[in-house]
């Protein structure tokens, strides 16, 4: 169905505008809290999770707000989405351009004038909505779903993710506490027993996992979680740019694509994939088959995760599962030769 036949037969929808606009405020007021807390030396410090440095991503994070977020808004007016060129080697060179050249020139000061009058333009976006307009599509260039709505809620999903860039890189946020035995630990890092019946439960491409320690809990320094795979089910052959894997084989079978060969992984086995390194694992056992993942950083890694698991159940569409992969610094690749003989 095109994506303008979304409009017929739909019921009108009015959301809060109060709730949106508090949204964007929250936004705005953290990005500049972000930004006080970063001195002029850390603004030119390279970015754990990018190619970027800091002052880049900051301004990358202006640019979204000037440019993309009202182009979204331009586009589902028009009940189009967002060019596919955007998705390309060509845009992401040019995204990753943008940001490296407008921010040449920048300075804290001028970071925080510019994302002010852009998110003042945002509110002036926001009170001209019409109420007939709110579920006008339009889709990021990954056709990744958007309504006019949802777009407003960019600016803080984006932040988020950056944010939590910007904070494992320099350690920001993390509170020095003083714990019973008169040992330094950190404030945002509780110490804690994790129950086997506790964690967030998701359906990651049929896959089911358990959330153990989320980057709130762990500064996005590494995410934890337990995936328990029906027999047959895996994950195909892929190499993330940012995160290393380290998997305990708690139960089950499986087939491991290390680089070019493929090994067998029973329980108690120990998997190590660092970042660069491709990847892929099948349960080739008879039952269910269990594992327990240790992902570092998880700044990144989780939004992405979030994303995955919240696809419809059933069959995924591959290509927008491989856009997906691929706006988080990931790419699936082809089988192994050995596997496809």
């Amino acid at each position: 169905m095109a994506i303008s036949q979304a409009l017929t037969g739909a019921t009108a929808h009015v959301p809060s505008v109060a709730a949106i606009r508090a949204d964007m405020e929250a936004t705005q007021a953290a990005y500049q809290q972000l930004l006080a807390k970063i001195d002029e030396a850390d603004l030119e410090r390279p970015c754990a999770i990018s190619k970027w440095t800091v002052k880049q991503v900051l301004t990358h994070l202006v640019v979204n707000l000037e440019q993309a977020v009202p182009m979204m808004i331009a586009q589902a007016r028009k009940s189009q989405p967002m060019p596919k060129l955007l998705n390309t080697r060509f845009g992401h060179w040019m995204n990753y351009t943008l940001a490296v050249y407008s921010a040449r020139k920048a300075t804290r000061a001028s970071l925080a004038q510019r994302y002010d009058a852009a998110h003042t333009n945002m509110l002036n976006l926001l009170a001209g909505v019409q109420d007939n307009e709110w579920d006008r599509p339009t889709a990021y260039p990954d056709g990744q779903p958007l309504t006019i709505e949802t777009v407003f809620h960019v600016p803080s999903e984006h932040f988020a993710l950056h944010a939590a860039w910007i904070r494992q890189t320099l350690n920001l946020g993390a509170v020095a506490a003083t714990n019973k035995q008169g040992a330094t630990t950190m404030a945002n890092k509780p110490a804690r027993v994790i129950m086997p019946a506790e964690g967030k439960l998701m359906n990651v491409l049929g896959h089911t996992a358990t959330i153990k320690l989320g980057r709130d809990e762990t500064n996005g320094d590494y995410y934890v979680f337990e995936v328990v795979s029906p027999p047959g089910l895996g994950i195909p052959p892929h190499v993330h740019q940012h995160e290393d894997e380290v998997i305990f084989v708690v139960e089950g079978e499986y087939a491991v694509v290390l680089g070019d060969e493929i090994f067998s992984a029973k329980a108690g086995a120990t998997l190590h994939f660092p970042r660069g390194t491709p990847h892929g694992f099948q349960n080739v056992g008879a039952t269910p088959g269990k594992t327990l993942w240790h992902v570092t950083p998880g700044a990144n890694f989780e939004p992405f995760f979030d994303e995955l698991g919240a696809l419809p159940a059933g069959p995924p569409d591959l290509a927008y599962v491989a856009a997906l992969f691929g706006r988080y610094g990931m790419e699936i690749l082809p089988p192994p030769a050995a596997e496809q003989r």
